[in-house]
């Protein structure tokens, strides 16, 4: 255990059900600093603790004044990294401004040996809170966009001539892993061939554990090039248990040898169609998109979305730098 006499801090067991449970109300009780994101989804929220992203190893911290959870802290590693990024970092209403946070941070700058990133919203406290800390901000910001899907969509137009559209949902066909796998992990810029790795193991059927793990349907559509059978893009929708009233758009990636034909116009609005077909009571979609990538965000743009606010990255010194 470290930190302050006043606070203890542990490392939260997945197999321990009651702090679990408890862990599990903190989150849901500081859902209140965000009032127009959807509440957390307790199964998905939980489910996060035994199916994490493929490739990160997670660490969610408690903090425990008097006996009772204060705050928590998550860590998210990549597999082998020595730092990490603060992937949340919440303190009970109640109990804030008398150094639980900081301590919290403190702890975080102590797990990792080489860096703490984190992100904060713009306007947020959060941002005063990293600049207290010592943070320094990073170049870069991701826009959060969402999508009133009360509002008519642009009718979505067909794919270019010499490309296809292929929809599946939660499980790619075994055709597709490679290719998705390899578009999802370098955004299609890469001009190196997908790895060879075997199917079952592969990093896209570890996203569908995941996915499936935690309670959340995928929708996807890809984009084949007819002349040689190739997924050359594809874009996913996700569905979460708890929030039925909210779609989330997630990756939208098209191959580089592949772009200005309008294929992620045509994947987005078909794929948009296919989700609201199956959730008519789903008001909004909410997405992320870099500020940098000035063609997905004009992309989005056109079909309606708004930015509501904007993440922004920091980075914190470590114990030992």
């Amino acid at each position: 255990m470290t930190g302050s006499p006043a606070v203890e801090y542990r490392l939260l067991d997945p197999s321990d059900g009651q702090a679990v449970a408890a862990w599990l109300v903190l989150v849901a009780e500081g859902a209140g600093d965000s009032p127009d994101d959807p509440p957390p989804c307790p199964k998905d929220v939980a489910g996060s603790l035994r199916y994490p992203p493929p490739g990160i190893e997670l660490a969610d911290w408690l903090a425990y004044r008097g006996g009772a959870l204060v705050g928590t802290l998550r860590l998210a590693f990549d597999t082998g990294a020595t730092g990490a990024r603060v992937d949340r970092l919440l303190v009970h209403p109640s109990h804030r401004r008398r150094g639980v946070g900081r301590g919290l941070l403190a702890l975080a700058r102590t797990e990792c040996r080489d860096r703490v990133d984190l992100t904060a919203l713009v306007p947020d406290p959060g941002t005063a809170f990293a600049a207290a800390a010592g943070a320094t901000r990073l170049d870069g910001a991701y826009l959060r966009m969402r999508l009133d899907l009360a509002h008519d969509l642009p009718a979505a137009p067909p794919p270019a001539p010499g490309y296809r559209l292929d929809a599946w949902e939660n499980h790619a066909p075994d055709h597709h892993v490679l290719a998705a796998a390899w578009l999802e992990r370098t955004l299609g810029d890469d001009a190196v061939a997908p790895q060879d790795e075997p199917v079952d193991t592969s990093y896209l059927r570890a996203l569908e554990r995941m996915r499936t793990g935690r309670g959340r349907h995928a929708y996807h559509i890809g984009a084949v090039h007819e002349a040689t059978g190739t997924l050359v893009g594809y874009t996913n929708i996700t569905t979460i248990e708890g929030n039925p009233d909210h779609l989330y758009q997630g990756m939208t990636v098209v191959h580089h040898a592949h772009r200005g034909h309008g294929l992620g116009r045509t994947l987005k609005l078909t794929n948009t169609t296919n989700a609201r077909r199956d959730h008519p009571a789903a008001r909004y979609m909410d997405t992320t998109n870099s500020a940098t990538n000035h063609p997905m965000k004009a992309l989005n743009e056109s079909m309606g979305y708004v930015v509501r606010d904007q993440l922004v990255p920091w980075h914190l010194p470590t114990a030992t730098t």
